[in-house]
């Protein structure tokens, strides 16, 4: 139920867990660096996320609105224009505090550049634009210090809330670091349970390692849901 991203670079550990709560409608991204170095590193984290909230068809984006929550400091969004989702709030939260924000990918990744290399990351903080007309994204930045030896966690919620009371309790819930990992121990608990239901013993290890968990997890995540 999870997928880890690792990786080590000049005296930098990097640990990504990246996993959906099994009952709410929340992706969660729990980030792990651990300073492997002899100096303190001084960092900015940005998350980043860019809105649709509506079918790919062209000019759909225009008609999304981005603003901050004011009970909980996350980014929302919603699209009024979209039919079926109209009440539907989508939030991108994190469990520290932002040093700064954009909802705006213009301000953002910068004219004439890519998110390979975007504006943002050579500016000291970003430009805090809402509201509508924007290119709408959402864009967190986190600063945060890691003495020599040392390790800090932080994770990013990206969810939905069927009005912007739910999104508000979604978020404030998952803003903490321990619900977090609630959310993911019961995410490995729920599959777990799904996929050792089952188990198929051939004399082909072969076949037994496709059969068990592997070929259910993807038919159910992939074909079924």
């Amino acid at each position: 139920g999870t997928t880890r991203f690792q990786y080590a670079v000049d005296g930098l550990e990097q640990n990504l867990v990246v996993c959906v709560a099994p009952e709410d409608p929340v992706k969660l991204s729990l980030l792990t660096l651990k300073n492997t170095s002899s100096e303190t590193r001084r960092l900015s984290i940005f998350g980043y996320v860019e809105w649709v909230l509506g079918p790919p068809r062209y000019g759909e984006r225009r008609f999304v609105v981005p603003e901050v929550d004011a009970s909980t400091g996350a980014l929302v969004a919603r699209n009024a224009y979209n039919t079926d989702f109209k009440d539907r709030v989508a939030f991108w939260h994190a469990t520290e505090a932002p040093t700064s924000f954009t909802c705006d990918r213009a301000d953002f990744i910068g004219r004439n550049r890519t998110l390979a290399a975007p504006a943002g990351l050579l500016r000291e903080r970003l430009g805090g634009r809402t509201g509508a007309g924007l290119d709408p994204c959402a864009t967190l930045q986190i600063r945060i210090d890691i003495p020599p030896g040392e390790s800090r966690r932080l994770a990013f919620v990206l969810g939905q809330g069927s009005d912007a009371s739910h999104a508000a309790t979604l978020a404030d819930r998952y803003s903490r670091l321990e619900e977090v990992d609630k959310a993911i121990a019961r995410s490995g608990r729920f599959w777990d349970d799904v996929l050792g239901a089952v188990q198929v013993h051939t004399p082909d290890d072969s076949f037994d390692l496709l059969v068990n968990r592997w070929l259910l997890y993807q038919t159910l995540s992939c074909r079924v849901w």
